[in-house]
């Protein structure tokens, strides 16, 4: 993954994603790669007074793990939207 994908990824996450908090978008500059392959990138977000959120990007390109997996896209949506409403690792596992 070169220099201007990962610049087009933090821009594309900065204007799409919100904190499911708040609301409010991610500054570029509390964006951090926590891992990086070829193809996906994983990052966190941060959301000053909230606790960050870990997101996944792939890249287009090749076949995702997720794509080869059968997972569909609302599928992940579904699990996001369940997951915002976590407020503490212990109701993960409740």
């Amino acid at each position: 993954m070169n220099s201007k994908e990962l610049q087009k990824i933090f821009q594309a996450v900065a204007r799409n994603l919100r904190c499911p908090h708040c609301g409010k978008r991610y500054a570029f500059d509390k964006i951090h790669i926590v891992s990086s392959t070829n193809r996906i990138c994983v990052l966190s977000l941060e959301c000053q007074g909230h606790m960050p959120m870990m997101a996944s990007v792939a890249v287009s390109g090749q076949p995702t793990a997720l794509e080869e997996s059968g997972i569909t896209s609302d599928e992940l949506i579904d699990g996001y939207k369940k997951l915002s409403h976590v407020d503490s690792f212990e109701e993960l596992f409740k």
